[in-house]
């Protein structure tokens, strides 16, 4: 049940996914030829980002129009590197919270099948995790290398480092502060439909020492849709800018 969602998706890479973590959400379409992503990380980061085989396009923030009568910009070199480290970051953000089942199947691997039930056509499979004994069993190295580049924007690539390398400090240090940031527990909800295809996920990291009335402090939605028949399409030519020298 763990890898579920990564095996489906490594055979299955036409879909739709919907990302939502607090106030922060992420759409991701993905066909044979291209990719469509839209992001919102608050405080106005967000945009949307299409790759087609023939170009890129960008629309930074979301919504805005890049000139009068244009919504789209082409990406072509003319860009400045501020434009192309923006929609770098973007890209980073939202596809480590699309690509978070990753880490979802080295946690839930170690919990237990608390339930499996019935709603409507779909299966719910619920599993407990121990975080504790959760984090003691993590590859690390796997762990931080899926977020190194979080991690790295946050300035803190010498604890990175040092943990990838094995530091006997680093590493029990990094475990505590993951001990503190998910609390005691955590579960990891699946629903699948009659074709065995995910169809949604929910991780929940549990501490209610910190909030009696919303002991979910951590918490993490990703729905899927349209397998095999997702499409991306390039932006209306006449709604694109490109810019040249």
């Amino acid at each position: 049940m763990a890898q579920l969602v990564g095996t489906y998706l490594a055979g299955h890479k036409v879909v739709k996914q919907e990302a939502k973590q607090g106030d922060t959400s992420v759409t991701l379409i993905t066909d044979n030829n291209g990719t469509d992503l839209t992001a919102d990380f608050g405080s106005g980061f967000n945009g949307r980002l299409i790759k087609t085989m023939d170009a890129s396009y960008m629309q930074m923030p979301l919504g805005k129009e890049v000139a009068p009568g244009f919504a789209w910009d082409k990406i072509t070199d003319y860009f400045e590197p501020y434009n192309l480290f923006g929609i770098h970051t973007l890209a980073v953000l939202a596809n480590t919270l699309t690509d978070s089942y990753k880490v979802n199947e080295m946690f839930a691997a170690t919990g237990r099948l608390a339930a499996t039930s019935m709603e409507g056509n779909l299966t719910h499979y619920t599993i407990k995790i121990d975080t504790d004994a959760a984090i003691k069993k993590l590859d690390l190295k796997a762990y931080v290398n899926f977020y190194s580049h979080t991690i790295m924007m946050q300035k803190d690539t010498d604890r990175v480092e040092k943990v990838i390398a094995g530091d006997p400090a680093a590493v029990s240090g990094f475990r505590s502060k993951l001990s503190t940031q998910f609390g005691p527990s955590m579960t990891y909800e699946l629903w699948t439909d009659r074709q065995g295809r995910p169809v949604r996920y929910i991780t929940r990291a549990h501490d209610p020492s910190i909030s009696i009335t919303d002991p979910h402090v951590e918490s993490l939605e990703v729905t899927f849709s349209e397998w095999d028949s997702a499409v991306v399409k390039a932006p209306p030519g006449d709604q694109t800018r490109v810019m040249h020298e």
